[in-house]
């Protein structure tokens, strides 16, 4: 039985450094949605790979942020949004480095897909209330259980 938090790979990542030259990243497990709404991000995706997108959730269902999926083009790639989502892929951080308030502040993690699945939603995070997670994207991801 999988119990992942998809805040997890966020917060053990910030404690250990990862991405630096100490500790390249190789690649991280994500579990969340499919998202329904999508936010604004610039494009990461190059040489006809598809851009999808990951709502990651606390135990409670309250949706933290949104990651970009990138998938090479032909490959096959998650289509049910009623079910969690389990994502393997390589992490790379965009932080534009803009002034706070603008679109050059987007700082997030795009993964570079290399496998998923689908699980049975007893195993992912708690269903989101999809009418309430709007507005919460801003919010810090934190550490928790299912």
């Amino acid at each position: 039985m999988v119990r992942l938090v998809a805040a997890v790979p966020v917060i053990a990542c910030l404690l250990a450094g990862c991405g630096s030259a100490r500790h390249p990243r190789t690649a991280d497990v994500w579990v969340g949605y499919l998202a329904t709404t999508i936010e604004q991000h610039p494009t990461v995706a190059e040489g006809g790979a598809v851009e999808a997108y990951l709502d990651l959730h606390d135990a409670r269902g309250k949706r933290l942020k949104q990651v970009v999926l990138v998938f090479q083009p032909d490959a096959a790639r998650p289509q049910d949004h009623d079910r969690p989502v389990e994502v393997t892929g390589r992490v790379q951080a965009l932080d534009l480095g803009g002034p706070a308030g603008t679109k050059d502040s987007y700082a997030n993690e795009s993964v570079f897909v290399q496998s998923w699945r689908s699980l049975d939603p007893r195993d992912g995070p708690r269903q989101p209330a999809r009418e309430s997670d709007a507005g919460d994207a801003d919010q810090p991801a934190a550490a928790g259980g299912r």
